[in-house]
């Protein structure tokens, strides 16, 4: 009998490992969800070179007149379009005539370099600095007054006309 049981024994045991080995393991289960990502850029612009002061010296009731200029970079970001203006005025192309309060003098501003006219300036940016000529024209003849400081022989406007480029994007 003992060896009936070893037998039975030996064979129930056979039986369960052979259960195991033919049970198949578990599995983890995947799911997925795809998603996307948007990336929004605000450009930017900044006045990376400021715009030097201009000064002419205009002989009085001088025909030819006189142009003097300056210039002024802008750094924006790469694509993005923007323009310059003068004291916030845009779409002029010109500016002015503006009156010089101390000489008298009237003259006019632009962004082509020549004071006088052409058309607005209109950019894209590159990331890098781009620098744009300004130009001021006092347009002879005309006859000034000498309301300023004499210098060697040279009548100075002790204060001085301000302007701001703006750079509108």
């Amino acid at each position: 009998m003992k060896s009936f049981q070893i037998k039975k024994l030996a064979a129930s045991t056979i039986a369960a490992a052979t259960f195991v080995v033919m049970t198949p393991a578990a599995q983890a289960a995947n799911v997925s969800s795809a998603f996307n990502v948007n990336i929004n850029l605000t450009p930017a612009c900044s006045v990376s070179t400021a715009a030097g002061n201009i000064t002419m010296t205009y002989i009085d009731n001088d025909p030819a007149g006189v142009t003097g200029t300056s210039t002024v970079g802008v750094t924006c970001t790469s694509g993005a379009p923007y323009t310059l203006s003068l004291d916030g005025l845009i779409g002029l192309g010109a500016y002015g005539p503006f009156a010089d309060a101390e000489t008298g003098l009237n003259y006019t501003m632009s962004f082509d370099g020549t004071g006088v006219g052409g058309a607005d300036v209109a950019l894209v940016g590159s990331g890098v600095e781009i620098v744009t000529t300004i130009g001021a024209n006092i347009a002879g003849p005309q006859s000034g007054i000498c309301n300023g400081n004499m210098v060697a022989g040279v009548c100075t406007s002790l204060v001085p006309e301000a302007h701001t480029v703006f750079v509108n994007y």
